[in-house]
């Protein structure tokens, strides 16, 4: 008698379909969720790889969804796989699709999965978006052997960062002319980005790159392509 009641007790701890005894594991589970983090300037794409993996054979076509992106931030739809039947893995690849970088700060992003029978699972994450890092202290101080296109020689100038306004700095010889002439770096690719500027009687614009404390730059001074360096 004892030995038939505990044959009933296991019993009804699962469930017999098609001849088949399940027992009460999800059909399926989520794996891979964690943070992501963004740098403003530097890594502005992110991304984990999440799998749905089947569990038992209660299986239905599971449908994805994301919720909570901040303004700017997107998904970058030609990694995200947003339905399929377990197992299956997607990517949460997310963009930063700002001009000036997203506000930094944690978001809470709430990564769903959803049955055809309307049951709805929800996983939170959060995203991460730091300030972007200066990198000004690199390549400011004192050039001694800086070449001019303009007047021919070598010459020094000085370079400082602007006190107002992120990763900005300033040259004060530019070209041995004696005028102060202004870049933006771009400390991830590690160039800088001499915008159109009129000093004077001269106009300036151009690009280069800096290494450590060597600057190379190529500009248009006055319409005319000059290679200036500064070490």
């Amino acid at each position: 008698m004892i030995i038939s009641m505990l044959l009933i007790v296991l019993s009804c701890n699962k469930t017999t379909t098609n001849n088949y005894i399940l027992d009460s594991r999800p059909a399926y589970i989520v794996s891979g969720i964690s943070d992501i983090t963004l740098i403003n300037g530097s890594v502005t794409s992110a991304g984990i790889f999440v799998t749905i993996t089947y569990e038992d054979s209660a299986q239905q076509m599971i449908t994805l969804g994301l919720n909570g992106l901040p303004a700017g931030i997107v998904l970058d739809s030609s990694y995200w796989i947003g339905s399929g039947l377990p197992t299956f893995t997607t990517t949460i690849n997310i963009l930063d699709t700002t001009s000036n970088g997203a506000t930094p700060g944690t978001y809470p992003i709430t990564f769903t999965t959803t049955t055809q029978d309307g049951k709805t699972k929800s996983y939170i994450f959060n995203l991460k978006i730091k300030a972007a890092v200066a990198c000004t202290s690199t390549i400011t101080g004192s050039y001694l052997n800086c070449s001019s296109c303009s007047s021919g020689g070598t010459y020094p100038d000085s370079v400082y960062a602007d006190p107002t306004v992120f990763n900005k700095i300033w040259f004060t010889n530019f070209d041995k002319s004696g005028n102060s002439v202004y870049g933006i770096l771009n400390c991830s690719s590690n160039t800088i980005n001499i915008p159109n500027q009129t000093v004077g009687s001269y106009n300036y614009y151009g690009s280069g790159s800096f290494s450590g404390h060597y600057i190379n730059l190529g500009v248009y001074v006055n319409g005319n392509y000059c290679a200036l360096h500064d070490n």
